[in-house]
């Protein structure tokens, strides 16, 4: 199964992007460091921005700067068309495509909640929009670029995988904390101070 899922998926990389990524990298890098000297980040935070980041490095190199130039790649602004698709074709192309969008996106939906911090506001939302942030930028290079078709699916498709991320990352966070799942930690204040 897993062999089919990247059965056509060959990206070249140059030295130029390597070089590139590397230097975006280790920009990251300096910075984090510079924060975390001054107590504006955690080690785990850290950590966990500089995964992204690299994650973030690596999916732009896969998805848009390892390609070749096609000379037309239309744009699809049809919603749910590759969902239709695999319905009413069941064609295995569209949910390969599907599954693939989902999945490549539920690492930014794991890391972003880490990076952000134990006492991050708004969390999910944030998340939510880096990921759907993220998703219109790769289409909108790959549309520029005539690298691969922008698709409105494709998008749709992220910020799923980002939901599903953020929700594994809160289910793994509940569970290694030892609270039950339907824990809420100001309900929990509420009855200590009675």
């Amino acid at each position: 199964m897993l062999r089919y899922l990247w059965a056509n998926y060959r990206p070249v990389f140059t030295k130029k992007s390597a070089a590139a990524a590397a230097f975006v990298l280790a920009f990251v890098w300096a910075r984090l460091r510079r924060l975390k000297k001054k107590g504006a980040v955690t080690r785990r935070q850290s950590a966990a921005a500089f995964a992204l980041s690299a994650y973030v490095v690596l999916m732009l190199m896969s998805t848009v700067f390892s390609r070749s130039v096609k000379v037309y790649q239309p744009v699809n602004l049809s919603p749910l068309r590759e969902f239709r698709r695999a319905l009413r074709l069941r064609s295995w192309y569209s949910v390969k495509q599907i599954v693939l969008n989902v999945l490549m996106m539920m690492p930014v939906g794991m890391l972003t909640p880490a990076a952000l911090g134990e006492g991050a506001a708004h969390k999910g939302k944030k998340t939510l929009v880096f990921g759907l942030v993220l998703s219109i930028f790769i289409e909108s290079m790959q549309a520029f670029l005539k690298v691969g078709t922008g698709d409105v699916d494709d998008v749709i498709n992220n910020v799923i995988g980002t939901a599903a991320g953020a929700g594994a990352y809160q289910l793994i966070v509940r569970f290694a904390s030892g609270r039950p799942l339907g824990y809420h930690r100001h309900i929990d204040r509420r009855n200590r101070k009675r």
